[in-house]
């Protein structure tokens, strides 16, 4: 486990650059497989509880998904730039999660910036209490970690909401989504999955007006990106999108335009972890 940990950290600081999604077999996989072995290796010959058992083929699972949709479209993992293309296809055919909707994209904004500190923070916390399940030898540790990870599966939950139930209204360099039942949590998606929208150290920018059902508002700056995602702690009313005269909104719009609402349990329950508008 020492030298899985070594081998983590050099893949860790190694691997964090300018684009990341543009090098996901040499910049990833590659880094990370030997790690895996090592860590894989230990766990096969410590890990004898049904919990530990459980959380390893959760994770074959995944490993296996990917597997999959690489061999089927190995292409697609190079066009992961803003937005996760693997996992939004497995979502079109399968529905119920979207991973892609929710992970943190490379830009300076501070909601993807959160996103990167949560994950970062659970992913570590999840190998943190296995190495402890595994060194001590006690399965007790291992419960957090499963629970962390159904918390990760319910954050994805998305559903696909009908364009019979918002009207879409193009305005001068934008576009508004307005709900006809106003969603807890939002997303907007819209143009291609594959285009890069800003080249740093210049970035295209957004102007996000957000609107509650109470009339409240909340406007930020936003890098351009493929996802828009909204949250009200009474209820999302209407999203705004503007940009500068060169962006072609036009075009991004016909390419594809998909509004989502949240399904997680989590965010329906606790007022607390949305935006207040």
């Amino acid at each position: 486990m020492r030298q899985a940990l070594v081998l983590a950290i050099i893949a860790a600081l190694t691997g964090v650059g300018i684009n990341p999604g543009e090098c996901w077999p040499a910049r990833f996989w590659v880094q990370s497989v030997p790690m895996l072995v090592v860590g894989l290796s230990a766990a096969l010959e410590l890990g004898r509880s049904w919990i530990i058992r459980g959380i390893a083929a959760l994770l074959i699972c995944a490993t296996l998904v990917n597997t999959a949709i690489f061999l089927c479209d190995p292409n697609l993992y190079l066009e992961n730039r803003q937005t996760s293309v693997t996992y939004q296809e497995l979502f079109n055919k399968v529905g119920h999660f979207n991973f892609g909707l929710v992970l943190p994209v490379e830009v300076d904004d501070k909601s993807d910036v959160d996103a990167a500190r949560d994950l970062a923070i659970g992913a570590s916390a999840i190998v943190v209490l296995l190495v402890a399940a595994l060194a001590i030898k006690r399965q007790v540790f291992a419960m957090p970690a499963l629970l962390l990870m159904f918390v990760a599966l319910d954050f994805s939950r998305m559903g696909t909401i009908s364009p019979r139930s918002y009207n879409l209204v193009e305005e001068a360099h934008g576009f508004r989504v307005v709900f006809d039942r106003a969603p807890m949590v939002a997303y907007v998606q819209f143009g291609n999955d594959w285009e890069t929208w800003f080249v740093p150290p210049t970035w295209t920018r957004f102007s996000v007006t957000i609107t509650g059902t109470d009339g409240r508002r909340v406007n930020e700056p936003l890098p351009a990106n493929q996802v828009i995602a909204a949250s009200c702690s009474t209820g999302v009313q209407s999203i705004t999108v503007q940009g500068p005269p060169s962006f072609n909104f036009d075009q991004a719009l016909g390419d594809r335009i998909v509004v989502y609402h949240s399904a997680s349990f989590l965010e329906r329950s606790l007022p607390w972890l949305r935006h207040t508008c």
